[in-house]
């Protein structure tokens, strides 16, 4: 299914290792992990973006885009996977969802310690008067899940599913509480965004960070482009079965094969899904975070203040039980955080802070590190032999750039 000549390493790009302060033998260390990663036959492509202390110093892809995962036919139209494809990030968007909430509160625009409902008033519905946009950003605001059913093609219908999240009732088991809020957070904060300035997250993303950072996709969906280019997904690794696929459905709001299918819909790419469907390169990616662990400034652009970067990565409480995903969690508001002794983003990154997209992708900044890292890939699987070679380069990338 895979072959190891389906591989690209955009030297243009990449500087020395020394000049990110690490060897070549350090490096070439993580590329082999990656390579095993890869190998384990769950994703048909990975693309893989590392800064250090400022320099790119790997910016590589292995497999295919497309024609070359689960389903495909041998005569399936092929294409290699570059550094530069761009790929659905998933629930990676909450992260830049959040960071345009919190410039916006920088300008003065909003506050995110208000009410939800003093900008949306048909939010303060059924018991969610209270809920503050910081609630909503730390996922503390219990309305994780929609409690008519789970996600569908309804969720391109963006003034729908606003609707009927102000209608819904507040979750009593999770109001308060951390709780993993998979795709629902995003709208309001879309929707706080527009009743504030007057224009959709779209607007607001190429304004405030995509425009000035002159990336080419990096937006929600790919309006105006070619979607072909954007690399295929697929359902890999383990069936899943009772009870884990129950527990996933829970967390995530649906099964693999729903939310697979509908990263397939051209409606997908239209749309604005707050949560979950920003496209990006990995370059791009790793350029976003590295802006961040640069105090808001890239490239001489200044994007947020240093003090707003400092208040939306810092924890909100300590390691919590989330009650959707069913497992101990660190948040700030808008970013998974590391931890220590073992974290998310490897051991000992309890200053690390990004976000996981559906089970797989997995982009973050490391200050203790001084790392930026974006590695998206196209295989969505929850079990599988993947697991532990995943964690290998996640305890490779630590140890090597520690």
């Amino acid at each position: 299914m895979h072959t190891p000549l389906a591989t690209q390493i955009d030297a243009a790009a990449e500087s020395a290792p020394e000049q990110g302060g690490l060897t070549a033998a350090q490096v070439n260390a993580i590329w082999k992990k990656l390579q095993a990663l890869y190998d384990t036959k769950i994703y048909p492509a990975i693309s893989f973006s590392l800064q250090r202390r400022g320099k790119v110093i790997m910016q590589r892809a292995l497999g295919h885009s497309h024609g070359h995962g689960p389903g495909d036919v041998p005569q399936s139209p092929r294409r290699v996977m570059t550094p530069d494809t761009p790929v659905c990030l998933f629930s990676t968007s909450k992260a830049v969802t959040a960071t345009l909430v919190h410039i916006l509160h920088e300008r003065g625009a909003l506050d995110v310690n208000r009410r939800v409902a003093d900008y949306i008033p048909e939010f303060a519905k059924n018991g969610k008067h209270d809920i503050t946009v910081a609630d909503v950003l730390g996922h503390r605001a219990g309305f994780s899940g929609f409690t008519r059913k789970g996600m569908s093609g309804e969720i391109f219908e963006f003034d729908h599913v606003v609707r009927v999240l102000c209608e819904q009732r507040a979750e009593l088991h999770t109001k308060g509480a951390v709780a993993y809020h998979a795709v629902t957070g995003g709208y309001i904060l879309a929707e706080v965004v527009k009743r504030t300035t007057g224009k959709d997250l779209r607007h607001a993303l190429y304004e405030l960070v995509r425009g000035p950072l002159g990336f080419e996709w990096f937006d929600y969906g790919a309006p105006g482009k070619d979607i072909s280019q954007v690399a295929q997904n697929y359902v890999t690794g383990w069936p899943n079965i009772f009870p884990f696929k129950q527990l996933v459905e829970y967390a995530i709001g649906s099964s693999f094969e729903t939310i697979v299918g509908l990263s397939r819909d051209e409606r997908f790419y239209n749309s604005i899904v707050p949560s979950a469907n920003m496209v990006a390169t990995a370059p791009e990616v790793a350029q976003f975070f590295q802006m961040l662990l640069n105090g808001g400034e890239f490239n001489g652009k200044r994007i947020m203040k240093e003090e707003t970067v400092r208040a939306m990565t810092l924890e909100t409480g300590n390691t919590w039980f989330d009650r959707r995903l069913m497992m101990p969690m660190r948040y700030s508001q808008g970013f998974m955080l590391g931890n220590s002794p073992l974290g998310m983003f490897g051991p000992d990154t309890k200053q690390a802070y990004g976000h996981l997209g559906f089970m797989n992708i997995l982009c973050w900044a490391d200050p203790q590190r001084d790392i930026s890292v974006a590695l998206l890939n196209t295989g969505k699987s929850l079990g599988g032999r993947h697991v532990l070679a995943f964690a290998d380069v996640l305890r490779t990338i630590s140890e090597e750039c520690g």
